[in-house]
This record gives structure tokens, C-alpha cells and sequence, in this order.
């Protein structure tokens, strides 16, 4: 028996049972059998919960509406509760640390931990054309850093997505290989501002590249968690399907082949694969 006291109140992964029949695990239709369905729906949060190592809640969805708090942990153990307590603030994802320090020294620290929950905005900007900010004039290359390190900040504090979007897309825009910490803003940014396809492709890459090399383990790990959650987060099939091996690269890279948040990178990937 899960205490439901010792769960944290998010995430909460919904399981829809849709008109047509169909199961939905967090808007991905589950490709089993229907008398399987929903099985293979609690295996799909056992292994989120086994990812996340400790029980999540669910709550499962019928197609009259009725609603049923849950608890899976990762055996697949479920518990049902009466229902789910609201968090204390709404979820908003671990950011990087926008450091003011010497305009010689910009840096961007990592999140304490992979980001389970994030709170994206659709970004106004609804054509591929980046937006083209103003440049920031007579001022070195780390200074300009600097300076736009602090307006990102500042934007998202206040929440202002467009401003921290384009000062985002100024940071890397004008280097043809942005240092990794202006990169790993950027894909932040992203992540924040409705564009979790691309925030993943980052955070995979600076998993990847050589340069990687110099970073701790625990550093890579954050960076290919921070992948792998934007990829969960990316709408398109094909965009899924494009981004996934990546991703799964960076797991592996991170934590090894048998870990269980790659093994569990590599269970959906060859779910998306069975829809494509």
C-alpha cells in the first residue's frame, strides 16, 4: 500500500479513455489492444514513476467525464485516493541561474534537478522567421552576453515571453558556435516559450559534442533529463520521431545503456515508432 502522503503533488499523468474507446496517456494514444489498453496505460506511468524513482499520481479519465485519483509506483502498484491535492504554486520548471557577475564571466548555471513539469507559453511569434532585436551597440562579445543575461532574467521574471524570446535568440544569433552556457539558456528559453522540440535538440547536442567532455557527470545528466523532458513535451509525431534518437544518444551517454530513465527513453521511442 502507497502512502499517499509521501507523494509529491505533481506531476500528474492523465490516462483518457476517449469516446471512440481508444486509452490516452498524456495526449499519446496507447497502441495496444483495447482489452490491453489499459494495462499497458499503468505500465506507461509505472515507468515514469520508475524514471522519477518514487510513486506518481495519475488520475484516470472515462469518457462520461468521471474522474479516478490514482497512485502507480514503479512496479505498477496502484492505489486509489479520494483525490489530489492542489500544489501550494502553480508548477514552474528549475531555471538556470542567470549569474550577474563580471561582464568577463557571464555564466548560466544548471537546474538542481531534470525538470518534470514545465510551464510553457505559446510563442506569439507564429511564422519561422526569428525575430530580429535591436543590437546592443559598442560593447565586447562577453559584455553583450552579459547584459542580455540579464534582460533574459528579468523578462522571465516578469514573465514577459516575447522579450525573453528574442533576447534568447539574440544571445546565440551573432556566433557562429555560442558557448555552452549561452546555448543551454537558449534552450531553456525555449522550453519555456512553446518550443520543446527545439530545446531538446540543444539540450541533446550540448550532451553530445565533444566539449561535453569537461562536464561532470551530474551536469550531463541534468542536460540529457532537460532533454528528454522537452522531448515528451513535443506535439508533431514526425518531430517526436526526428528529435527521439538523439535524445535516447544523450540518455545513454549520461547514464548508461541500462539505466532505467533510458531504458524508459528507449521504450517510447519504439512506441512512437509502432504510430508512425
Amino acid at each position: 500500500m502507497i502512502d499517499p502522503a509521501s507523494v509529491p503533488a505533481l506531476p500528474v499523468i492523465v490516462i483518457e479513455t476517449t469516446a471512440r474507446g481508444e486509452t490516452v496517456v498524456d495526449g499519446v494514444l496507447v497502441p495496444a489492444p483495447v482489452e490491453f489498453a489499459r494495462t499497458e496505460a499503468i505500465r506507461r506511468v509505472s515507468v515514469e514513476a520508475l524514471s522519477l524513482g518514487r510513486a506518481v499520481r495519475a488520475v484516470a479519465v472515462e469518457a462520461d467525464g468521471t474522474r479516478w485519483p490514482l497512485i502507480v509506483d514503479g512496479n505498477g502498484e496502484v492505489t486509489a485516493v479520494d483525490a489530489h491535492p492542489a500544489p501550494d504554486t502553480p508548477p514552474r520548471p528549475p531555471r538556470p541561474v542567470l549569474v550577474e557577475g563580471p561582464p568577463g564571466r557571464p555564466a548560466a548555471g544548471r537546474p538542481d534537478a531534470a525538470p518534470v513539469e514545465v510551464e510553457t507559453v505559446e510563442s506569439p511569434h507564429t511564422t519561422g522567421v526569428e525575430p530580429v532585436p535591436e543590437p546592443i551597440p559598442d560593447a565586447s562579445a562577453a559584455e553583450r552576453r552579459h547584459a542580455l543575461l540579464v534582460r533574459i532574467r528579468a523578462a522571465v521574471e516578469a514573465e514577459d515571453w516575447t522579450e525573453a524570446r528574442t533576447r534568447a535568440v539574440q544571445l546565440t544569433a551573432d556566433d557562429p558556435r555560442p558557448p555552452r552556457g549561452a546555448r543551454e539558456v537558449r534552450a531553456y528559453v525555449a522550453a519555456l516559450t512553446g518550443e520543446p522540440e527545439l530545446a531538446a535538440r540543444i539540450y541533446a547536442d550540448l550532451v553530445l559534442e565533444p566539449e561535453a567532455d569537461a562536464e561532470s557527470d551530474t551536469a550531463l545528466r541534468h542536460l540529457a533529463d532537460n532533454a528528454y523532458t522537452s522531448w515528451r513535451r513535443v506535439a508533431r509525431l514526425r518531430a517526436r520521431l526526428d528529435v527521439g534518437p538523439s535524445v535516447l544518444r544523450a540518455q545513454v551517454r549520461a547514464r548508461g545503456a541500462d539505466d532505467p530513465v533510458t531504458k524508459a527513453a528507449r521504450r517510447w521511442l519504439e512506441e512512437l515508432r509502432l504510430l508512425d
